[in-house]
């Protein structure tokens, strides 16, 4: 069902409301590679969708979803970047129903495609002393930094899992 927001929109409603996003995207991230990022991965789906001659957000269904990130696997894609462009493809979606443009959310019933956990290698025992020193001095700058390395390498945390603790976080009877 189109809905009166789409009946504005000139062409290929698919190709117009991808653009709309494009801008809304550009207007929330100050990060021009975010934008571009977005538009790389979700053009060749316009264009997947166009060769099936689905240009209206209504027709797109479930299966020709799946139909593309199929044809993605066997090109040699690795498994994050399926689930990379599902996510992008559905936040391109879920603007097109937050903007009422469809009604009509393929996403619902394909699941995201699952990729390994990346494990990232450890710090050496080298690696960690070099970050130590470069935390040498007596300035308290470079006490407040040491502190800060040694905290995140004793509790794992990262460093904006760091940043946002708080006091009151710890109950009063925590001894520090």
């Amino acid at each position: 069902m189109k809905t009166e927001a789409l009946k504005v929109l000139r062409g290929n409603p698919i190709a117009e409301a991808h653009a709309l996003w494009l801008e809304s995207v550009a207007l929330t991230t100050p990060s021009q590679r975010t934008v571009r990022n977005c538009e790389s991965t979700t053009r060749p789906f316009l264009t997947f969708l166009y060769e099936r001659q689905k240009t209206d957000l209504d027709a797109v269904q479930p299966h020709d979803l799946r139909a593309y990130l199929l044809q993605l696997k066997p090109s040699g894609r690795a498994p994050h970047t399926l689930a990379k462009h599902y996510t992008i493809l559905r936040a391109f979606w879920n603007w097109g129903l937050r903007e009422e443009l469809t009604t009509n959310d393929p996403f619902r019933k394909v699941e995201k495609p699952k990729a390994p956990p990346k494990v990232k290698p450890a710090l050496t025992p080298e690696e960690v002393e070099q970050i130590l020193q470069a935390c040498d001095g007596k300035h308290w700058l470079h006490l407040r930094d040491k502190a800060l390395i040694l905290f995140l390498l004793d509790t794992g945390l990262r460093i904006y899992e760091a940043h946002k603790l708080n006091s009151l976080g710890i109950p009063a009877k925590s001894v520090l």
